[in-house]
């Protein structure tokens, strides 16, 4: 087992152990400074190979603080373990998770964050966002590096199979067949007011925990594409502005799946379907060629809405749609 160490962004270090049995890649994310930072810990098994590369990079006795998106063995399993390699360093982590669970679970008391509460670790200010269910977990929370502009993302993007450490190609096509294997994704109404906050955070770098990290090189990564849909300019939902009317027409005799949409252009869903009609015991946008459109569910997918259930809904952290009343799986 070989644990690999890529710089994503100045003194952001992605250190990433392949696992075969799973078909997934295990990320940790080391921000280095005067007070070094860890997003993630790995599980307990994983702490030997990950510690060691982690101490090519500073002696370990330094870490300051350990932080995770959620309480989850691959992502806090061996925080017990770096407490006793780091006698200073303190556990932050979300408040409501220090109180439902961290308090007790490490062996030393944690330090509860708020929302927006940033940890400087010296030339790097790490802001903790609170993520509820966003992607899975009540105690969920993110992290954005302040200075580079990166975006420690933890579940979302999640992707089997091997991949280089860093991209510039798309990510959401391979997260969304994740998303069709695992259904990690909770759908709550918080689900895209919080997705389209962390695009408004125009990060340059996407650190995702199981996936490359994803890297613009000029200017930020946009999480927001055209503003409407061809057919309607009140409309924001999955067809693209540059899809042609027959295109459009085609696709919406074939049976939709992640894969076939993953295809087309990216666009803005910020605001969701505009207009909706009941038609034929399906929800969808009257003005949109494209009728199995739903909710909006985001790129590359769609929902097949009927008798008021979502047979199929899988949003992943592009899905910019909101999950509207009267169309919750029973």
């Amino acid at each position: 087992m070989e644990t690999e160490i890529t710089e994503i962004a100045p003194d952001v270090y992605r250190v990433s152990t392949f696992l075969d049995a799973a078909n997934l890649t295990m990320n940790q994310f080391l921000v280095d400074g005067d007070e070094p930072l860890l997003f993630h810990t790995g599980y307990r098994a994983l702490f030997p190979s990950v510690s060691e590369a982690i101490a090519r990079l500073i002696p370990l006795d330094r870490l300051r603080w350990i932080t995770f998106g959620h309480v989850e063995a691959d992502e806090c399993g061996s925080m017990n373990s770096w407490l006793e390699v780091a006698p200073a360093a303190e556990v932050a982590h979300g408040a409501m998770g220090c109180f439902v669970q961290v308090a007790d679970l490490a062996d030393r008391p944690p330090h509860p964050l708020q929302d927006g509460d940033v940890l400087a670790t010296g030339r790097r200010r790490v802001r903790h966002i609170d993520t509820p269910h966003v992607p899975h977990g009540w105690d969920a929370g993110l992290m954005f590096e302040e200075t580079t502009s990166t975006l420690l993302c933890g579940d979302l993007f999640t992707a089997f199979g091997r991949y280089p450490a860093r991209t510039t190609s798309e990510i959401v096509g391979p997260a969304l067949q994740a998303e069709d294997l695992g259904r990690a994704t909770c759908l709550t109404p918080e689900l895209g007011p919080t997705i389209r906050a962390l695009a408004d955070l125009h990060p340059s770098t996407l650190a995702p925990m199981h996936a490359p990290a994803y890297c613009r090189f000029r200017g930020s990564v946009s999480l927001r594409g055209s503003p409407t849909c061809r057919f309607s300019p009140s409309c924001q939902c999955l067809i693209p502005t540059n899809l042609s009317e027959s295109s459009a027409r085609s696709l919406s005799r074939k049976e939709i799946d992640a894969q076939s949409l993953a295809r087309l252009p990216l666009m803005d869903r910020s605001a969701g379907c505009t207009e909706r009609t009941r038609s034929r015991g399906l929800w969808s946008c009257p003005r949109c060629i494209l009728r199995r459109c739903g909710v909006s569910t985001g790129h590359g997918l769609a929902a097949d809405i009927r008798g008021g259930r979502c047979d199929r809904l899988a949003p992943t952290a592009w899905s910019l749609g909101t999950h509207r009343a009267g169309t919750r799986r029973r």
